[in-house]
């Protein structure tokens, strides 16, 4: 009745009885009408026996075994979803619910995990064949060059993409200055996406991730297909980025002298009242003396 319990509503059976809730037990001895105690280290019968009474609850509820054809089928819905969903977490969701709805007995955790390993490998690839395939092959080299180390004033190393990454420095017309030279060597690479639209925006951003996450050495090591993905979703995000920093900063900056402009103008103002407050007060000294040496007493 547990079994039959399990698999009607959550589509798989259990491997071992013995940790079911006692409240569930309760529920089901009383539905079943019977008043004898439940032992579940009494049921031990022969693996055949365990095999054929799972087979009878199976076939009575109208399941099919998830055997290899089910299998690729499910792998097959995984890859297209992936695409659009590429969080495994998600994937172990959606490939439950996929499961139960074509009323498949949902196998091992670890089963479904390797399935969603090879769906995402072969959705991803797709990802990579789509972008990459637009780029020529004077593009390809610009890319490949991004991941040169270059010689800096510092008597260190730095690749563009590494230079790239940097994040904004605080508000100045110095940062300003170094802001809009980086959008303007990124606009002259003229990767601003292309192919990379037709992506799904939660691809398109683990694409960036990646572009962030893994280092310049990393990067080289992975097939062209995957490598050159990245950086176009990269400099595309780092386009954005830049442009969306520049106006940032822009604010920041207007922000900053204003309230600096106007606070000059509050302590000239002050400063002002400061003077005409001692020069009223020498003002009313000085017709003090005036009245007393002038008015004489009666």
């Amino acid at each position: 009745a547990i079994q039959l319990c399990c698999l009607r509503w959550f589509g798989y059976l259990l491997p071992d009885l013995e940790p079911t809730p006692a409240p569930v037990v309760a529920l089901l001895v009383q539905q079943i009408g019977t008043d004898e105690p439940i032992d579940f280290a009494l049921y031990t019968p022969s693996k055949n026996t365990v095999t054929y009474h799972l087979e009878r609850i199976r076939a009575y509820l109208g399941f099919q075994k998830c055997d290899e054809v089910q299998r690729n089928r499910l792998l097959s819905y995984l890859a297209e979803t992936v695409i659009e969903l590429p969080r495994t977490a998600d994937l172990l969701d959606i490939a439950c619910d996929w499961l139960y709805s074509q009323k498949i007995v949902r196998p091992a955790t670890r089963t479904i995990q390797d399935l969603i390993t090879d769906a995402k490998s072969i959705g991803m690839d797709r990802v990579y064949t789509l972008v990459s395939g637009s780029l020529t092959e004077d593009q390809m080299a610009i890319l490949d060059k991004l991941l040169e180390k270059i010689p800096d004033a510092e008597g260190g190393s730095l690749s563009p993409m590494e230079d790239f990454r940097k994040s904004a420095k605080r508000e100045s017309t110095k940062s300003m200055t170094e802001l809009i030279a980086r959008l303007e060597r990124l606009q002259a690479l003229q990767f601003d996406g292309g192919s990379l639209k037709q992506v799904p925006a939660p691809t398109r951003q683990m694409l960036v991730s990646w572009g962030y996450q893994h280092d310049i050495w990393s990067l080289r090591q992975f097939p062209s297909a995957r490598r050159y993905s990245i950086i176009v979703a990269f400099l595309a995000a780092a386009l954005s980025e830049a442009t969306d920093a520049i106006v940032d900063m822009n604010e920041r900056l207007n922000t900053h002298y204003h309230n600096g402009a106007r606070e000059k103008k509050d302590s000239v103002a002050r400063g002002e009242e400061e003077v005409r407050t001692l020069a009223i007060g020498a003002l009313e000294d000085i017709g003090t003396v005036v009245i007393s040496e002038t008015v004489k007493d009666k």
